[in-house]
């Protein structure tokens, strides 16, 4: 044991010199439905396993369908979420979630919160901007709303923090941009000490600005992030995303690439100030009208940016979902997801991270000449299969086929404490893994044996102790 120690640690810090490989992500199960006309569908967020979709045209005024997994595969739920508010257009133009709770915006200033615990959701409380306008929620924590409002303070735009009490939400603080903006609120979030939001405006109208909460708990304007080498028009802050000290902008409209192929750019906190440290394209043809930063999404380091392509140019199945990594101090495209269910035109790549390192994408297909558009749902995830049957764990586990007692998304069948390769024994391969998932373990990761947060000295200690064959 001793002699396996040593060699261990000199493994780690082999390891501590190299940087880890991150994983490939592999299709976990997909879903097409010929219920939803184009551009119906508005939003997407994960609520538990389930997947929550804004319908526009839904009743007039909009509602909230649940897709869930069952072992027939995904499916409508036969209950969802209509706008309490008969005034209220656009129900569903975005969503927000904690837990099973759903935050709803809409075109017309209404903000509702709902509880989804239950077969039927009820609503906790409601808000509405004043004077009437674009509402969209992008982020929910505890009893505190982040809400952009791109028609607020004279056309500028903005946001506030809406705090939750009992029933009703009120205003918190109000965030007003100190710089000339246009729109600014369209997209954005909040993560740590940081806000970010973001304007989808034409004309050179385009603008991301960020906010940091100070010692006494309000936020202050903290400045605008300007991307040092825009191509044309680039609509740079169509969508954005915050992580700690990470954040994307998409910029659909960027041609670095080919006439508004788009771009997504990468922004990081260094010395307490924001610096651009990467530009992302397309690397592959075709570059032009793709749209690339349409949709973007931060999690656990990794930046994820749709290319969903655009409906007036070429055939085929065209939209994707870039994935990317700082690989050697540089980011880069590390993997192209793109839906499994191809064959036909594809408009594609609006993405929502879920659990247990999982993400979401979902877009819209039709043959060509185009009609008949269908919705088209992919869901992503590293690869998982311990019961070897040809199906991820993650669809196992979420569609009730195999039992799942303390939540680790591995099926029960499969519980070896310490055996991350599923082979029935802690061997050297499994000592492997955990070092390659050596700090933070965002996203969660079974290398984090204890489930501190990190993958420590303390998981390399329980890893040891269960070395040999699974059961001795």
């Amino acid at each position: 044991m001793k002699t396996l120690i040593q060699a261990a640690v000199v493994t780690l810090f082999a390891a501590s010199a190299a940087q880890a490989q991150a994983p490939q992500l592999v299709p976990v199960r997909s879903f097409v439905s010929e219920e939803a006309p184009r551009w119906n569908v508005a939003s997407m967020r994960f609520v538990g396993s389930r997947l929550a979709f804004g319908f526009l045209e839904d009743n007039t005024y909009g509602a909230v369908r649940f897709l869930e997994p069952a072992t027939s595969g995904w499916r409508f739920s036969t209950t969802g979420i209509q706008s309490p508010d008969a005034d209220c257009r656009d129900f569903g133009l975005s969503l927000a979630v904690d837990g099973t709770r759903v935050a709803v915006g809409s075109s017309s200033g209404h903000v509702f919160v709902f509880e989804t615990a239950t077969e039927s959701p009820s609503l906790i409380a409601a808000w509405r901007a004043a004077p009437a306008g674009y509402a969209l929620v992008h982020h929910l924590s505890g009893d505190v709303l982040l809400v952009g409002l791109p028609a607020s303070n004279g056309g500028q735009g903005g946001g506030v923090l809406l705090q939750i009490q009992g029933a009703t939400m009120s205003v918190a603080q109000a965030l007003v941009p100190e710089r000339p903006a246009g729109g600014l609120g369209w997209s954005g979030g909040v993560s740590g000490d940081g806000i970010v939001l973001s304007a989808e405006e034409y004309w050179g109208n385009w603008h991301a600005m960020t906010w940091r909460r100070q010692g006494n708990g309000a936020w202050a304007f903290e400045g605008e992030l300007l991307p040092s080498n825009p191509v044309g028009n680039p609509i740079f802050g169509c969508s954005s995303a915050i992580e700690g000290d990470l954040i994307a902008v998409g910029a659909r409209d960027d041609s670095a690439a080919g006439s508004q192929s788009g771009a997504c750019y990468i922004f990081e906190r260094i010395g307490g100030q924001w610096m651009q440290t990467g530009k992302l394209t397309l690397s592959e043809p075709p570059y032009a009208n793709q749209e690339t930063g349409g949709h973007v999404a931060v999690r656990g380091g990794r930046v994820w940016f749709s290319a969903g392509g655009s409906s007036e140019n070429g055939t085929g199945d065209r939209g994707r979902l870039l994935v990317a990594d700082r690989v050697n101090g540089a980011w880069q495209v590390t993997q192209t997801l793109r839906s499994a269910e191809s064959g036909h035109f594809t408009v594609w790549g609006f993405s929502a991270p879920g659990p247990s390192g999982s993400i979401a994408a979902y877009g819209f297909d039709s043959p060509v000449p185009f009609s008949s558009w269908r919705l088209k749902c992919d869901v992503f995830a590293a690869p998982a299969d311990c019961e070897q049957n040809g199906t991820h764990d993650l669809w196992q586990v979420w569609s009730g086929a195999s039992p799942d007692a303390n939540g680790d998304a591995i099926p029960d069948a499969c519980q070896c404490f310490g055996d991350l390769d599923f082979d029935g024994a802690v061997t050297g391969s499994d000592l492997e893994r955990l070092i390659l998932a050596w700090g933070l373990a965002a996203p969660a990761t079974a290398a984090d044996l204890n489930a501190d947060g990190v993958v420590d000295g303390f998981d390399l200690a329980f890893l040891l102790a269960a070395w040999g064959p699974c059961g001795q």
